[in-house]
């Protein structure tokens, strides 16, 4: 690498006078500097090798030889100057590993070394620094879960001189992660105390259970126990029945969430419900789907085992299906079943009035909740 250098060249004679003849350029070398006859008082080198305390060598000019004036002591000094960064790209990360870092500035020379300090924490330290020249550094910091805030980047040269760059790089945290939530259901009759589990909480963090069309029902009594832990408390009273997204959002603002991880229910199953023509059945092209076909949507205060049966106006059941319990078409909140209107005996089902019956099951028997009935029409 080249490198820009002020050179300081003093010079002891021992009494002798000389008289100023001309200037000529020099190079440096690692020899002693001998005795000559030519005078001389300004002169100009070439830097060849990078070590303290050169002496001068032969001069390009052959002709022109030191003069005897001079004793054969001649002090070189090598002035370098100090490191200084101007600027850093990027200037903001997230602690969730290393940040590659471009480092800008002067005086930079192989060897240096940079770290990232913080009043309070441990400084850290740079990998893989590599000095492309002396205005360019690119390095290697590794902020994992390091605290968040400004931190100021050093560069120290090998001749222990060194620059700061103050308040550089700002360190953010990571978004939370909600992996889980105990108990993930509860009555909508009072508070229920609940213990969220995921990653990257922070104190100050707050959470909240969110649904479509619904106010949020925010946490209280919040304790973020760890990075991984957040327990505190939801006011359940007179909320919708069913699923419910379960959010962390850390003091920083970033957030993150369980869709559907919590699920409200009613004491008493509730059952609102409704039969529509279905647009669509897998399997079946759109100008073949049945008339008596059926898309039956309801709505359960709570997690329930389901049974949907379809009878004729003579009382002949022609279908009949079982849903399990918190499963689509058991589950607290909206579900939606759909007939094809294929009956159990493999024939289309023709024109007529049809019966809907909505039952729950419970240790094998069934509880007749909803009865709804439509008509068919062929064309």
């Amino acid at each position: 690498m080249k490198k820009t250098v002020l050179i300081v060249l003093a010079i002891l004679w021992c009494g002798a006078s000389f008289a100023v003849s001309n200037s000529t350029s020099y190079k440096l070398t690692a020899q002693a500097f001998g005795a000559g006859t030519a005078v001389g008082t300004s002169t100009s080198f070439s830097l060849r090798g990078i070590a303290r305390g050169l002496r001068l060598g032969e001069p390009y000019n052959s002709n022109y030889k030191i003069g005897e004036g001079f004793l054969k002591c001649v002090r070189l000094s090598l002035v370098i100057l100090a490191p200084n960064i101007t600027s850093i790209g990027p200037q903001s990360a997230v602690n969730d590993g290393s940040v590659s870092l471009t480092v800008n500035g002067y005086n930079f020379v192989d060897g240096a070394t940079l770290k990232l300090s913080s009043s309070g924490e441990a400084d850290i330290a740079a990998t893989n620094v590599t000095v492309h020249s002396t205005t360019k550094i690119t390095c290697l910091f590794d902020i994992t879960d390091v605290t968040k805030g400004l931190w100021s980047i050093t560069i120290t040269n090998p001749d222990g001189r060194s620059g700061t760059l103050p308040l550089a790089l700002d360190i953010r945290h990571r978004g939370p992660e909600v992996g889980g939530i105990t108990p993930k259901k509860a009555y909508d009759t009072g508070n229920v105390a609940v213990e969220i589990s995921g990653k990257y909480f922070i104190s100050g963090a707050r959470a909240m259970l969110s649904k479509p069309g619904e106010g949020d029902i925010i946490g209280t009594n919040i304790v973020v126990k760890s990075s991984t832990k957040i327990t505190c408390q939801f006011d359940l009273t007179g909320k919708a029945a069913g699923r419910w997204d379960v959010k962390v959002e850390n003091e920083d603002g970033k957030g993150g969430s369980l869709s559907e991880g919590f699920k409200v229910e009613k004491e008493v199953l509730e059952v609102e419900a409704q039969i529509s023509k279905p647009t669509a059945i897998p399997g079946m092209p759109e100008g073949e789907i049945p008339a008596a076909a059926a898309s039956i949507s309801y709505e359960l205060s709570q997690d329930a085992e389901i049974m949907i049966q379809v009878f004729t106006m003579r009382g002949e059941m022609i279908w009949s299906t079982v849903l399990p319990m918190g499963s689509e078409g058991g589950q607290a909140g909206e579900n939606n079943v759909v007939w094809n209107g294929i009956t159990s005996f493999k024939s289309v089902a023709g024109a007529g009035v049809y019966f809907v019956r909505i039952y729950r099951v419970v240790d094998g028997q069934k509880e007749f909740i909803k009865q709804m009935k439509y008509g068919v029409i062929h064309q």
